[in-house]
């Protein structure tokens, strides 16, 4: 009804329809539910730390002259959420970073056929002069190699070269708390 300074619901109406609002948002299997009533303010870097933690391999995209390529690497990552890998350097990803540092990425976590979590990622990569003794011994307890006891060993062992992807644009999958919408970080 128009009285003139615009819409008017009677009373009722709108009383029925703020209790429909009320009952849908409290309902536990809404998304919204969750991420603002269960989760306020749901810190998402930890989330994506939480992903970083769980996984175990990341699939690394590069480009060189021949075209697109992707490489699974296992990985670990410091504070700042910089992920750091082995590689030969005569491998093609490795080859691909030296001429074009751009670089795309993912890591999946699947606990339940509901429960995926994961990251999508780009960035810049580039490769490590020298060994991280710390990050060395991340790496080997990850792959469940002995640690090595002096820095610059895992070099020495394998013939390999660090690598460091900073990320620029990371986007989090976390179904338990989002559904299928992705959260830019």
């Amino acid at each position: 009804m128009n009285i003139g300074r615009g819409w008017f619901l009677p009373a009722p109406v709108f009383s029925f329809s703020l209790v429909q609002a009320f009952f849908w948002l409290t309902q536990e299997e809404n998304w919204w539910y969750d991420t603002f009533i269960m989760h306020p303010g749901q810190d998402l870097k930890q989330l994506v730390r939480e992903v970083l933690e769980d996984g175990y391999l990341m699939s690394l995209g590069t480009v060189d002259e021949q075209g697109v390529w992707v490489s699974d690497v296992i990985y670990v990552f410091d504070d700042e959420l910089s992920i750091y890998w082995l590689s030969r350097v005569d491998a093609r990803h490795s080859e691909a970073i030296e001429k074009n540092p751009q670089v795309a990425g993912s890591i999946t976590t699947s606990k339940k056929e509901d429960d995926e979590a994961g990251i999508q990622f780009e960035g810049v990569a580039e490769k490590i002069d020298g060994d991280l003794l710390e990050l060395a011994r991340a790496h080997r307890q990850k792959r469940g190699d002995a640690l090595p006891e002096r820095e610059g060993e895992i070099l020495e062992e394998r013939g390999q070269s660090w690598y460091r992807l900073t990320p620029t644009r990371i986007e989090l999958i976390y179904e338990s708390l989002f559904g299928k919408e992705r959260q830019r970080v």
